[in-house]
């Protein structure tokens, strides 16, 4: 959720406007629960503005928007006036560079749009890293206004917490997978308390161990067709030593032995139930990797 949003301004077309670019920037703040941008403090050179709306800016999830444009922020409707900023060209975006994940390091993307963002180059970044490169943008991008270079003109800069470069299809989808999923929960309570318990020894901990990954799924709000029950390691763990004997047409003899294995692991014996070693099954089998995986999930009667 974003805390606030500042926005550094100067209208280009004003009479009252200085021919030096980087004098008279107002800055407007919004917070949550307001309903409008609201004038701060008298008009200043845009280095020192900039320096203060970006310091700090990214542990305190606050939007900053510098651009030069007619609009006024203190009477422009709110939505207009971002849906105007996103589509400032030339500009340099910084955002995540995909919706943010438990469990999977972020990395933010800084670009340099001029056009279709689709088209950007993006640079991308740690977390560790954005706010240091943040804070030496504005130091270039900004000078002093009585230190800039000859036909210098003022840069815009979006820093935005809610877009992702991924979301402007500056970088392509990523595909989400069982064992991203996993890490998503790895530290959820439940899950460390199950995975201490573990022994590969014990069918007896087994069960317990994806019952807790499967309900911390669900607290994230995983739906059930999408929730993943052991990581790739774990699925050739079990599948490899059984399939690698399988001889030509033996894949419902290799399923059956499977199955067999499974109601051991996750079965009513080892504490689980049926319907969950099944259910183990089926996710193994729908995503183990290798060549003869296709021949198994057909005699299993699971679709691809």
């Amino acid at each position: 959720m974003i805390a606030s949003h500042t926005v550094l301004w100067r209208n280009p077309r004003a009479s009252t406007t200085s021919a030096n670019p980087l004098l008279g920037w107002q800055r407007f703040e919004w917070h949550r629960g307001t309903q409008c941008f609201q004038r701060t403090g008298s008009p200043a050179p845009l280095a020192s503005l900039a320096m203060a709306a970006l310091e700090g800016a990214v542990a305190a999830i606050r939007n900053v928007t510098i651009t030069q444009q007619v609009e006024n922020p203190e009477t422009a409707s709110p939505g207009a006036l971002l849906t105007a900023f996103m589509r400032v060209r030339p500009v340099t975006l910084v955002c995540r560079e995909r919706p943010a994940r438990p469990g999977v390091n972020s990395r933010w993307a800084m670009a340099w749009l001029t056009g279709d963002a689709r088209k950007a180059q993006p640079q991308m970044l740690p977390d560790s890293a954005i706010q240091a490169a943040i804070n030496a943008l504005a130091k270039e991008s900004y000078p002093s206004f009585n230190a800039a270079p000859s036909m210098y003109a003022v840069p815009s800069l979006l820093l935005d917490h809610e877009a992702t470069a991924e979301g402007l299809g500056i970088v392509e989808p990523q595909k989400i997978t069982p064992d991203m999923i996993l890490a998503m929960v790895a530290e959820d309570p439940d899950v460390r308390e199950a995975g201490g318990r573990w022994d590969r020894a014990t069918p007896e901990t087994y069960p317990p161990l994806i019952r807790a990954r499967l309900a911390a799924q669900a607290r994230l709000g995983i739906a059930e067709a999408d929730q993943a029950l052991i990581f790739s390691g774990e699925v050739d763990g079990h599948m490899l030593p059984i399939a690698f004997r399988m001889g030509r047409d033996d894949e419902a003899v290799t399923v059956q032995t499977l199955r067999q294995q499974f109601r051991r692991l996750y079965g009513v014996q080892a504490g689980g139930s049926e319907e969950l070693a099944e259910r183990v099954l089926v996710f193994c089998l729908r995503t183990y990797q290798h060549s003869h995986a296709e021949g198994l999930k057909r005699a299993a009667g699971i679709a691809a």
